[in-house]
């Protein structure tokens, strides 16, 4: 009887697929050792339910100490139900050698059995749809701890988010490596709220948007997911919003122009909608300027009185065209008065002097002279340097910048306060309309006593 017993286990292997072990076995004899035979289960599981062609083509792919050194730890360390429910899967798929190979080879041994420890096979089959190249790309950037405390909680979320969030959000992010860097300097669950609150290409239009030194140590995105860490209220209430109904473009110049905690406080401060309603309908620029400003509390007030004017449409459209202008204009000034700095020897983050802009015009006016005279020197074909260059030379300059320059520079500061002005002469005119036909049907309307009302005596008694 003990006899029988014994081989009753081996009797469940057809005979076809005892072959194809054998002459697996044959051609990677690092697959059997010490380790494997001491597990005599996970063997009996691995020969009884496992395909003989997927685990010989991820063989084949590995380097023959790599696979020993996997094969052993995945005998040894992991659970039989972990081992039969998903190493045995995992291993007999042919579809997924080829991505599995370069990951495994890749990755710690340590971290390829805690993978395999916590996660289930559907959830890692459902990752392993992403391409090999997005793959590889985040894992080799990713820091080895965080594999424990941020890869693996993401791979226990639903299937579902892994196929329609995650996977998506690979394909679509143009450079991994940024992604790998958010995985490295955010908490684990600002990461999850972010994928459970987004769709994809939300994220990763924002994530493209960006530049590569905003996700280096100290950088924008690395700031601002420090100052995010354990606040579900910010993330869910304030910047899931923010990703879900804001242009990434937009989002992007705010992240990268306004310092992290200033940013939080001032969303902490206003209405959600009403950033969203001042992105949607301003030059981001000057939304930017307006959160740079040292008074926290004051910016927030206007942001949210400026958000309140522009909920009408035909309001939202004014205020965009002389943001845009008057966006303009300051930027041409603000570089004037950063050269007048420059010209008086101070630096810019010195203070500003009154002084500053008017040096700042006088200064770059004798900078395009000066280029422009060497154009003029140029096309009358004679050489030397600038001290070659003649009075008809400088005339011609003069006469240029007089003409564009420093004037259309000034020229943008002032259409972009005129174009404020206009729209709201044009308010006031939409707004006495409105006024005058309200007080039209209220003339028109009949009284209780079916007379028609007195204007002239509503008049005097409002007066």
């Amino acid at each position: 009887m003990a006899g029988h017993s014994s081989c009753f286990p081996c009797a469940m292997i057809s005979g076809c697929r005892i072959c194809s072990m054998l002459a697996l076995v044959r051609s990677h004899p690092r697959l059997i050792n010490r380790a494997v035979i001491s597990q005599p289960q996970k063997l009996f599981a691995l020969l009884a339910r496992g395909d003989a062609l997927a685990i010989r083509s991820l063989s084949d792919e590995l380097p023959s100490n790599t696979l020993n050194r996997v094969v052993s730890a995945l005998f040894t360390e992991i659970s039989y139900s972990q081992f039969d429910s998903v190493i045995v899967p995992l291993m007999s798929d042919c579809k997924l050698a080829s991505k599995l190979a370069p990951l495994l080879a890749l990755l710690e041994v340590d971290t390829i059995v805690e993978v395999a420890s916590r996660t289930q096979v559907k959830n890692l089959e459902a990752v392993l749809g992403a391409s090999s190249d997005a793959l590889m790309s985040l894992i080799s950037a990713v820091e080895p701890g965080k594999v424990a405390c941020t890869i693996i909680p993401i791979l226990q979320e639903p299937v579902t988010l892994l196929e329609l969030t995650l996977v998506p959000l690979l394909e679509q992010v143009s450079q991994h490596e940024r992604l790998a860097m958010v995985v490295n300097h955010a908490d684990a669950q600002v990461l999850l709220w972010l994928l459970r609150g987004t769709e994809a290409r939300q994220m990763a239009d924002v994530l493209n948007e960006l530049a590569d030194e905003d996700f280096q140590p100290n950088g924008a995105v690395h700031l601002l997911l420090q100052e995010l860490a354990d606040d579900r209220f910010l993330v869910q209430d304030m910047i899931l919003p923010l990703l879900r109904q804001s242009e990434p473009q937009k989002i992007a110049r705010l992240v990268q122009g306004v310092e992290a905690s200033k940013l939080l406080l001032v969303l902490r401060s206003v209405d959600i909608e009403g950033v969203i309603r001042l992105l949607e309908h301003t030059n981001a620029d000057l939304v930017v300027r307006l959160f740079q400003g040292p008074l926290e509390s004051v910016l927030a007030r206007v942001a949210g009185g400026v958000a309140g004017v522009i909920q009408k449409p035909v309001i939202a459209s004014l205020v965009k065209e002389s943001t845009d202008q008057l966006e303009e204009g300051l930027s041409k000034a603000e570089a004037f008065i950063t050269r007048g700095q420059l010209a008086r020897g101070a630096q810019r983050w010195e203070g500003y002097k009154l002084t500053d802009f008017t040096r700042g015009l006088i200064a770059t006016a004798e900078d395009d002279i000066r280029d422009i005279a060497r154009i003029g020197k140029k096309k009358r074909g004679a050489g030397g340097g600038d001290s070659a260059l003649t009075v008809e030379d400088y005339a011609r300059g003069l006469l240029e910048i007089e003409k564009g320059h420093v004037k259309d520079s000034l020229r943008s500061v002032q259409d972009g306060w005129e174009a404020i002005m206009q729209n709201i002469r044009k308010l006031t005119e939409i707004a006495t309309s409105s006024v005058t036909q309200q007080s039209e049907i209220v003339e028109d309307s009949p009284q209780p006593n079916g007379k028609i009302s007195d204007t002239s005596s509503c008049s005097s008694s409002t007066g």
